[in-house]
C-alpha cells in the first residue's frame, strides 16, 4: 500500500467515523442546545454586581498599598538625588543598595498583591459561578437539554431567542439573592 492509499485511507476513516458520531447528536431534535450570556449574568444580575464591586472594592484596597509603596521609592530615589553631591562614594553606594532592596520589595508586593487579588477575583466569582451551575442544570433538565453554552459571540454565532436562558437565569438568579 503506497503512502498515498495509506492517507487517503486514513482520511476516509476519519470521515466516516466523524459522521457516524456527529449523526446521532444531530438527529435528536427534542435535546436542544441552549445558551446563557455569561456577561450579562455578571453585569445584569444582583450577585453578580455584588461580586463585581467587592472585588472593585479589594482592587482598590490593594492599589492604595502599591501607591504608597511607590511613593515611598520616590522619596528615597529624589533624596539619594539631593544627597549625592555630599556624600561619600560607599555611602551613595549604600543607599543604592538600600534604594534597590525597597525597589525589589516592593515589586514582590506588588506581585504578591496581584495573585491575592487574582485569588479574591476567583472566590467571589466563583460564588456567583456555583449559583448558576445548579440554575443552569436545573433549567437544563427540565427543558431536556443536552448542552448550555455560553453565548460568547467568538464561539456561537447565533442563538433563537428560545434557546437563550439567559433572563430565566437572572430573574431566579434575584430571586436566590432576595
Amino acid at each position: 500500500m503506497t503512502s498515498h492509499m495509506k492517507k487517503a485511507f486514513c482520511l476516509a476513516f476519519l470521515c466516516a467515523n466523524r459522521f457516524f458520531t456527529i449523526t446521532p447528536l444531530m438527529s435528536q431534535e427534542s435535546s436542544p442546545v441552549f445558551v446563557v450570556d455569561m456577561n450579562r449574568v455578571f453585569r445584569d444580575s444582583i450577585a453578580g454586581k455584588a461580586a463585581i464591586a467587592n472585588y472593585e472594592e479589594e482592587r482598590k484596597k490593594r492599589g492604595q498599598v502599591l501607591v504608597k509603596i511607590e511613593a515611598d521609592l520616590k522619596k528615597l530615589n529624589e533624596a539619594l538625588s539631593k544627597q549625592g553631591a555630599v556624600l561619600s562614594a560607599k555611602a551613595i553606594a549604600d543607599k543604592r543598595e538600600q534604594f534597590e532592596k525597597k525597589r525589589m520589595e516592593g515589586a514582590k508586593a506588588a506581585q504578591e498583591a496581584q495573585r491575592e487579588l487574582m485569588k479574591y477575583q476567583q472566590v467571589e466569582f466563583g460564588k456567583v459561578l456555583k449559583q448558576v451551575d445548579t440554575i443552569v442544570a436545573d433549567f437544563a433538565a427540565k427543558k431536556k437539554g443536552r448542552f448550555v453554552l455560553d453565548y460568547d459571540k467568538r464561539v456561537v454565532l447565533y442563538a433563537h431567542k428560545r434557546l437563550d436562558l439567559t433572563d430565566d437565569l437572572l430573574e431566579a438568579l434575584d430571586e436566590q439573592a432576595l
